[in-house]
């Protein structure tokens, strides 16, 4: 993902069949995920955490699954996971891309793998929950799969259950990923698997801005271009 150069966010849809693993992974509307196993910390602006371990864009409507574009070896994202939310994208980027403040440090939950779907791990940081069960204004997971077609298919799944759910759904170019933009009720979503990574960035209704999926796509830009 190195030399990327973008100009310029988890949908509160339930995933059916997925309440194991969604990707998106924390934010959901009609359903919980339960983070079994999953280990919280705080992480500020400095990257600390206590858990071990730009291009313009293009928009169109197209079909609700989304399209797979041979993955670049230039640009791949690395296989590992981000060790603190500093890592996936600090809170002065979130803050920036909000146009106001966000209190407090950004939540980083690790959850457990899950080998019936081949996911290796996920992290999920939370940005602006004023209590520690409220829905985060923005909300970005990453999850690391064995195989490409493990990563592409969940992308696959959370696109068709939020469609199925009533979410309306868009493609848009992100660097050399192609992601899905899901718009529903409470939030927007974008989100794309790139290789065995998958990235699923949110922004809520709470977060009061005048387009959340401009917002949604910017915060997504950041993330890629930190993650390479």
């Amino acid at each position: 993902m190195k030399g990327r150069v973008v100009a310029g966010a988890v949908l509160l849809i339930a995933v059916a069949g997925c309440s194991q693993d969604a990707t998106p992974p924390p934010q959901q509307l009609l359903s919980t995920t339960t983070h079994t196993g999953a280990t919280a910390t705080r992480s500020g602006a400095s990257g600390s955490a206590t858990s071990s371990r730009s291009t313009p864009t293009r928009t169109g409507s197209r079909s609700a699954s989304p399209p797979r574009r041979p993955s670049s070896p230039a640009g791949a994202l690395p296989a590992k996971l981000p060790g603190s939310c500093t890592a996936v994208a600090q809170t002065a980027e979130v803050n920036r891309a909000l146009g106001t403040s966000l209190a407090g440090d950004p939540g980083y939950v690790r959850d457990v793998p899950i080998a019936r779907i081949g996911r290796l791990g996920r992290v999920t940081c939370n940005y602006g929950a004023s209590k520690p069960k409220a829905t985060p204004p923005v909300q970005i997971g990453v999850s690391l799969y064995k195989t490409a077609a493990q990563a592409s298919s969940r992308v696959t799944a959370t696109v068709q259950s939020a469609t199925n759910s009533g979410a309306t759904s868009a493609q848009v170019g992100i660097g050399i990923a192609d992601a899905t933009v899901l718009q529903g009720s409470t939030g927007v979503l974008v989100v794309l698997s790139e290789q065995r990574v998958t990235v699923a960035v949110s922004v809520d209704r709470s977060a009061k801005v005048s387009s959340p999926k401009k917002l949604a796509v910017v915060l997504t830009t950041d993330v890629l271009n930190n993650l390479g």
